[in-house]
């Protein structure tokens, strides 16, 4: 599931994003009866065992069919659901970057203010849109961490392996916001999170949350390893001068948390990282807290690992 991710954050056509799930389907699968009909005007045959819609925009792109009988259908059904969810993100990526090369001029920055600012803002409208481009790296939005992080947390429970979550929140982001103005502020999100992408190794996932948040997914790491990574991240921001420009300095607070030493569901997980967030913000800001780790006899926790 990393590499798939990895490979559709990266791939530059549709024609690739296709040979993706084709593979990873049949891997699924364990069978080579999967079909992919990238046409939304051909509908898949009747006697199709399975039929997955991959969505493209508002529209049907085409459909992921498995024409092999599975003993276990329901279960096969899902994790191609979770596959095509995640390659109609990257339709959509692929969209988004492609509307934004065609832009012929720079997205207006509203400015509410004048002097020195309203010069760094023009310099740093210039730097931030770099960002935008589809050779950057790649920052998923909150539908692709819907479908991923699911499967990461049931990869960590099958295999017996941790996973680490980072919350991130850009500190001050209200007052950047009624000094410079929402499109900046969405600029700012969406360039620190390219920031952080060049960070965090090619398996480890970054998202925006909502407006003002971001999450980490670190699979096969440690809450110590967590923290390790919040801490970098933290600094490589704060030393980052080119994010805001001439503007005051970045800084970040990270909550983190892990399965299962800090919780053994996705909600406890969620919800774990987000009070180690408030945890860091409250002690000062452009800092990183570990969520408490849980109490666990032997028993315990091999339940866990097998939910």
């Amino acid at each position: 599931m990393h590499d798939l991710a990895k490979t559709l954050a990266e791939a530059a056509d549709t024609r690739t994003v296709g040979q993706a799930l084709t593979a990873a389907a049949r891997r699924v699968t364990g069978s080579n009866g999967v079909e992919l009909i990238p046409d939304s005007g051909r509908r898949p045959a009747s006697g199709s065992e399975m039929a997955i819609e991959l969505r493209r925009g508002g529209g049907t792109w085409g459909w992921l069919v498995v024409n092999e009988t599975s003993s276990r259908p329901s279960i096969v059904r899902r994790r191609l659901e979770t596959l095509g969810a995640m390659a109609s993100c990257a339709f959509d990526r692929l969209d988004a970057g492609a509307r934004e090369v065609e832009r012929t001029a720079p997205k207006p920055v509203e400015v509410r203010n004048s002097g020195r600012l309203e010069g760094a803002l023009d310099k740093a409208a210039e730097e931030t849109d770099l960002g935008y481009y589809p050779s950057a790296p790649t920052v998923h939005d909150a539908t692709f961490l819907n479908a991923v992080f699911p499967f990461a947390l049931s990869q960590a429970r099958r295999h017996g392996e941790s996973l680490a979550v980072l919350c991130v929140a850009i500190d001050r982001l209200s007052g950047i916001r009624d000094l410079l103005g929402g499109d900046q502020v969405d600029r700012t999100v969406q360039h620190t999170g390219r920031k952080i992408a060049t960070l965090i190794r090619a398996s480890d996932i970054v998202a925006r949350l909502d407006d003002d948040r971001l999450m980490v997914l670190l699979p096969r790491a440690e809450l110590d390893d967590g923290l390790t990574v919040a801490r970098k991240l933290c600094q490589g921001v704060a030393e980052n001068a080119s994010l805001l420009s001439d503007a005051p300095v970045l800084t970040l607070s990270i909550g983190v948390a892990s399965y299962p030493s800090c919780a053994t569901s996705l909600y406890e997980l969620l919800d774990a990282s987000d009070a180690a967030l408030s945890d860091a913000q409250s002690r000062g800001r452009n800092r990183a807290s570990s969520a408490p780790t849980l109490v666990f006899d032997r028993a315990t926790r091999r339940e866990a690992c097998a939910v």
